[in-house]
């Protein structure tokens, strides 16, 4: 349901990542949206665990931390689909700081 799992094998913790690769330059947006049913599967399957969801664009990457308050969040419509906006200013930013924090995770 997820795009990648990171397990540190020697303490056999594991972090969660959802990719979303958007064809878009982020300075021209403030907020990014996931499909509501996806949030739902990866509470479903992941629940309490590390899982980041990670907004690719063509400029910059952003990401966040899974939380299932998510899902209590006002439902939009976008396309014909249930969709959650997640704010910018709510994520990290670069590959190097969601490098750092996916260490820190999984570091005891």
């Amino acid at each position: 349901s997820v795009d990648f799992t990171i397990v540190n094998t020697y303490n056999l913790l594991s972090v969660y990542i959802e990719h979303k690769k958007k064809k878009i330059k982020s300075s021209s947006f403030d907020t990014f949206f996931i499909g509501y049913q996806k949030l739902i599967m990866i509470d479903v399957y992941y629940g309490s665990q590390k899982l980041f969801l990670v907004f690719d664009c063509d400029d910059e990457l952003y990401f966040c931390e899974y939380s299932s308050s998510l899902l209590k969040r006002e439902k939009k419509m976008v396309r014909g689909s249930r969709v959650i906006e997640i704010n910018k200013a709510e994520c990290g930013k670069s590959f190097i700081n969601l490098n750092k924090k996916i260490i820190e995770t999984l570091t005891l």
